[in-house]
């Protein structure tokens, strides 16, 4: 590429970038694909432009423009990370936790990356492992009410019933407005036949969220209240469009 190409290069990735920060996805597209047809292994483009597929729903293609990206720069833990994300929500799931493991061995304990590798471990069963994730997320931010309640629902789904009725307790000292783990909590009531603390969860769920359907439906006081029990929101996770445009900034680092 002559040095004009290269600095007309440089001067599109920098404003694709900016216009995909601001929303602007067709123009910034355009800009990415502008790029890699005078480079069709340019790192960086190939990320964004991964990103921005997966944001439009296209997985199949944002895992693949994310792949390439990550071959073309392997070093880059952001890459590895959002073809994770790509991976898990092609249910790929044990392709998306080797991903995951080299962004975490690239980046050290990034928070996000830890969280999503929960849910992964989780959907492949595999929940003791999801446990020790837990307790690095926790290690990290203490104080955060989605990570004791992520550890709670793995604590249930181990069976600790009575360790994660603690953890949905600490969840909601944390954030008494926290509506899953009190939904959650609620529901782990009714398994364990505690009625009146249930229909008290589910009543403080709906005073927070009045249309809340899993309340909604399992609400209900006395003995006589044994519907079935329903979990809402398996695990905190981020959301992939957030993440996604918070890693444009951080990619570099």
């Amino acid at each position: 590429m002559s040095e004009v190409s290269a600095f007309d290069a440089a001067s599109r990735l920098t404003d694709a970038k900016r216009l995909h920060r601001d929303g602007r996805l067709d123009v910034a597209e355009r800009l990415y694909s502008d790029v890699l047809s005078q480079t069709p292994e340019h790192g960086e483009a190939l990320h964004y432009l991964g990103v921005l597929k997966g944001q439009r729903g296209e997985l199949e293609r944002s895992a693949e423009l994310l792949a390439q990206a990550a071959a073309a720069d392997p070093s880059n833990g952001a890459v590895h990370y959002n073809l994770a994300n790509a991976l898990r929500q092609l249910e790929r799931f044990a392709e998306a936790l080797a991903s995951y493991d080299t962004a975490l061995a690239l980046r050290g304990d990034h928070i996000g990356t830890l969280t999503q590798r929960i849910a992964v471990l989780c959907r492949l069963q595999r929940f003791e492992e999801a446990l020790e994730n837990c307790e690095r997320t926790l290690a990290l931010e203490p104080f955060s009410s989605p990570h004791h309640f992520n550890r709670a629902n793995v604590l249930r789904d181990l069976g600790r019933m009575e360790e994660a009725l603690l953890a949905y307790d600490r969840a909601i000292a944390l954030n008494p407005r926290n509506e899953s783990a009190l939904n959650n909590r609620g529901s782990l009531y009714l398994k364990l036949a505690r009625f009146e603390e249930a229909a008290a969860d589910f009543a403080a769920v709906l005073a927070i969220v009045p249309g809340h359907f899993e309340a909604l439906a399992n609400r209900g006081s006395g003995s006589d209240f044994r519907p079935s029990v329903t979990f809402t929101s398996e695990l905190v996770v981020t959301p992939e469009i957030k993440c996604c445009l918070a890693l444009i900034d951080m990619a570099s680092t």
